[in-house]
């Protein structure tokens, strides 16, 4: 009997379930703010400061993030990284989520939820 090993980007497909992969991990959309709902049929869900986004804005805010990540810390070694959560962070990823997408991106500092939606096909 021959077996086969998923790679990881094959097992997060499997284990959101959707047919439409996301581009980053459900911690990393986690990390700069993002709620998901990881749906099997219909398309994941998305949602930043409680509005719902499309999926390639989600992945636009998580480039961002961490484009941000690796030019603050560029240099720090481990135990002195500025994390996500840090209000230098939190001004930084402001200021560049205004200046990309607009006045009404701002992000409070609190980390994205995993949260259910269900659907009715009447």
């Amino acid at each position: 009997m021959n077996t086969v090993e998923l790679n990881e980007k094959e097992l997060e497909e499997v284990v959101g379930g959707s047919f439409w992969p996301n581009t980053y991990t459900r911690e990393t959309y986690h990390k700069y703010g993002i709620s998901t709902s990881y749906n099997t049929i219909m398309p994941d869900i998305f949602e930043f400061n409680g509005r719902r986004i499309f999926a390639d804005t989600a992945n636009k805010i998580v480039e961002i993030g961490s484009s941000i990540d690796s030019s603050i810390n560029s240099g720090y070694r481990s135990k002195d990284r500025i994390g996500a959560d840090e209000a230098a962070f939190i001004r930084a990823f402001n200021l560049q989520l205004n200046r990309q997408m607009g006045p009404c991106y701002s992000w409070d500092g609190k980390p994205g939820t995993k949260f259910e939606t269900s659907f009715s096909f009447s």
